[in-house]
């Protein structure tokens, strides 16, 4: 109408409805077409007003620039906001004015979109400062606003404390101004104190809040459908999951999706995906990962539809869930290609320039190449988003700087080389105390347990007995002492710990605590961490009857369907049969864990198809039949070869070691003595010539070699090169491998004839047995 008004001439009201038609076509998600009406209404203003600076082309500039940014492209948003924001600073003459105020707003989220948070807070408190000035600091709706935001932000640098000061601030003066009656800004806040209070790890009191905005909303909209109780109901779901209540979630979860669906017809929309993205997650933690897929694959083809297949920040999104759910049932190769289309399309996106969601997307491939057993490539990746996210923050400390350190730190573990590993956990642990103010937190719980990990791995038991602690008694002041999945972790941690230090006692204890708190925490219905349970117990009292446990509750849970844990479970089983000497068994287990395997991994290369071929030669080696043994440890040598392509890595040293067991079993000691030096060498480069515990262990292989090959006196001299390496390992503390050491060269002392040499050792190992004995006892008392 207004188009035949004014006769097709440019005219204000014409650019005001290609305006309001761009709004509807964003809300229906159609931004492409959005995109056009706000061009052809920027166009028509820019023509309308000769250029000159006016409000009307100001507007046009921020519209744009929130369509750049749906697009993903926020470094051509934060353009149009600083055109949009430089042309409101001229035509108020740099005087406070509600539109200054409203672009330094949408500079701050854009900043925060790039990842610069730092730059984003600057521009955030001079709107607080400006829009308080405007208002006199009265209260005021934009007064809140900009309180939460600076909440946003502040949550953004891990300071929560100062991120619940301005929530509380935001929400008392909703309160004030909507003297305490039903308001969806005040829903808003409550809503925002639920994420304050989960970024407390007080999961509880987020439920409260929670419960509190889903009931004003319900009254607002008087129980009808509507978008924000759609949003309320996500939020109550992903409370319950951090409850651990994953039924429940998946109960909100549904009902969010089902009123979305009511609300949009059926008809695509990005909150209807989002949804099926929810329930894929709620499937993956209830163990139905070919439901997860489905919800994944559904989210996916829809914003595909939705966007018109061009590139878009929420499909990039959905690409890496698919590589999730792939990943989940252990088709990694099928992971990897999304998640290599998710990463090239972010890149796209973002122009390659650095980018918050690039940098996740490396660090999903690093993941998915160590799955495939390709640590170098991992750490490549590992290392490209570590950079990224350093200039992303400007070197600032930063909790995802924090996990990009712990990220490398796992994979130098993988690759064998603990002392960086320990580094990079170290200085991960140092950000985090720094981020956080050396208040208690959850990633500052996760750096001690990663500690503790890393020190276990370099044979320092005591030193990860001290950091599991830490951890444990963080995450219960975190938690309140309430039961929670971390809670259970630290617990299963601890007793590990005990077990590897000879207290089994204090090991079962520990179990039986994790065991009971998992119960609680899934209601005694079964669950993946009950079933993880369930196998720490097995070991604790080294019966059959919990590993039996585990294994049927994991059939039940991927319903009798190939899975990695079903696998592990029967690999388990194994181990009991062979400590029973029940090697017929033991072996029909390994055949069924590698056959499970094979189909899991579809026959290609794979570290868990290396390690079943090992477990077979174990079977085999047992019952005798060296022939099928040394085959079964050749394929798993050539596997990892092709794996690790040829570079040195931990397990094929250990395929290294088990080659020259065969051999030795044969009688062929010379090409054992080959394989064991070849071990030795490559676990000398692995550990830099470093004292390590793999080291120290090629010594004694070596030594024993050498006595079956009648050179006892070269047999001596690595069996001291031994004995040294574990006294500096072990600081000449008491150790279970210093002991063993005395016990072999008061053997080899005695072959060579140094009988009061031989004496002084076997007296040290029964001193130090001894001492290793009452010690455990003790903690056992």
């Amino acid at each position: 109408m207004r188009k035949r008004l004014y006769k097709d001439a440019d005219h204000p009201e014409i650019a005001e409805s290609l305006n309001s038609l761009a709004v509807i076509y964003e809300r229906l998600g159609d931004d492409q077409t959005a995109k056009n009406f706000y061009l052809q209404a920027y166009e028509m203003r820019k023509r309308l007003y000769k250029d000159a600076d006016h409000s009307d082309i100001a507007e046009s500039l921020n519209n744009l620039a929130v369509n750049y940014e749906r697009f993903g492209d926020d470094q051509t948003a934060k353009n149009f906001y600083l055109k949009a924001y430089e042309m409101r600073k001229r035509l108020y003459k740099d005087a406070d004015h509600s539109e200054i105020a409203e672009s330094l707003k949408s500079l701050t989220v854009s900043y925060r979109r790039l990842g610069d948070i730092q730059t984003a807070l600057k521009y955030n408190l001079q709107a607080y400062e400006m829009t308080k000035r405007l208002y006199k600091d009265a209260d005021h709706s934009k007064i809140a606003v900009s309180l939460k935001s600076l909440a946003v932000s502040y949550r953004k640098l891990g300071d929560n404390q100062t991120t619940l000061m301005y929530n509380l601030k935001a929400y008392e003066m909703r309160k004030r101004l909507y003297k305490d009656a039903d308001h969806s800004g005040l829903a808003e806040s409550l809503n925002s104190m639920a994420v304050c209070c989960r970024g407390l790890c007080d999961d509880q009191t987020a439920l409260i809040y929670d419960f509190q905005a889903y009931k004003m909303r319900k009254r607002l909209f008087k129980d009808a459908d509507h978008p924000e109780i759609a949003e309320s109901l996500n939020s109550l779901a992903f409370s319950y999951r951090r409850l651990c209540d994953d039924q429940t979630a998946l109960k909100y979860d549904l009902q969010a999706y089902q009123m979305r669906t009511r609300l949009y017809k059926v008809a695509d929309h990005p909150e209807i995906a989002e949804s099926l993205n929810s329930l894929a997650v709620c499937y993956r933690r209830l163990c139905d990962d070919q439901t997860a897929l489905i919800y994944d694959l559904q989210a996916y083809e829809m914003r595909k539809r939705l966007f018109k297949d061009i590139d878009h920040p929420e499909i990039a999104e959905s690409l890496k869930s698919l590589a999730f759910s792939y990943r989940s049932i252990c088709d990694d190769q099928t992971a990897l290609k999304y998640d290599l289309q998710s990463y090239a399309m972010r890149k796209r996106l973002y122009k390659d320039a650095d980018h918050p969601e690039i940098a996740e997307s490396l660090n999903s491939l690093a993941v998915i190449y160590e799955r495939l057993g390709d640590d170098q490539t991992a750490k490549k990746f590992y290392f490209h988003a570590y950079e990224m996210r350093k200039r992303l923050y400007k070197d600032a400390d930063h909790s995802e700087i924090a996990g990009s350190l712990n990220n490398i730190a796992f994979n130098y573990s993988r690759l064998g080389d603990d002392q960086t590993a320990l580094k990079y956990n170290l200085q991960a642990y140092e950000i985090r105390k720094k981020l956080y103010k050396d208040a208690d937190q959850s990633d500052i719980a996760t750096s001690l347990n990663s500690l503790a990990v890393n020190y276990e791995r370099l044979d320092d038991d005591q030193t990860a007995k001290k950091f599991y602690f830490h951890a444990y008694e963080m995450r219960k002041r975190l938690y309140k002492d309430a039961d929670h999945s971390e809670i259970a972790g630290s617990l299963n941690n601890i007793a590990v710990n005990y077990s590897r230090l000879g207290d089994d006692q204090t090991a079962l204890k520990y179990n039986l605590q994790a065991y009971e708190m998992r119960k609680r925490l899934y209601k005694d219905a079964d669950h993946s961490e009950i079933a993880r349970s369930f196998k720490s117990l097995a070991v604790s009292y080294r019966t059959l009857k919990y590993d039996l446990q585990a294994y049927e509750m994991r059939k039940r849970l991927y319903k009798d369907a190939d899975h990695s844990e079903i696998a592990e479970s029967l690999k388990s089983l194994v181990v009991n049969y062979i400590r029973l000497d029940d090697d017929k068994t033991a072996l029909k287990y390994n055949l069924q864990a590698y056959e499970m395997t094979k189909r899991l991994y579809k026959d290609a290369d794979h570290s868990d198809i290396a390690r079943s071929f090992n477990c077979l030669a174990v079977s085999y080696r047992r019952l005798g039949v060296i022939h099928i043994a040394l085959k079964y440890d050749l394929r798993a040598y050539e596997m990892r070869k092709r794996l690790y392509k040829d570079a040195d890595h931990s397990e094929i040293a250990g395929s290294l070691n088990n080659l020259a067991f065969n051999y030795e079993r044969l009688g062929d000691d010379q090409t054992a003595k080959n394989f064991y030096l070849q071990a030795y060498e490559m676990r000398k480069r692995l550990f830099k010539d470093a004292d390590h515990p793999d080291i120290a262990r090629s010594f004694n292989f070596l030594g024993l070699n050498c006595e079956r090959l009648g050179d006892d006196q070269t047999a001596k001299n690595f069996y001291l090169q031994a004995y040294e390496m574990r006294k500096r390992l072990y600081k000449d503390a008491d150790h279970p491998d210093i002991a063993t050491s005395l016990k072999i060269l008061a053997v080899i002392f005695e072959r060579l004839g140094y009988d009061q040499t031989a004496n002084n050792f076997n007296l040290q190992a029964y001193e130090m047995t001894k001492r290793l004995r009452d010690q455990s006892k003790s903690k056992q008392i």
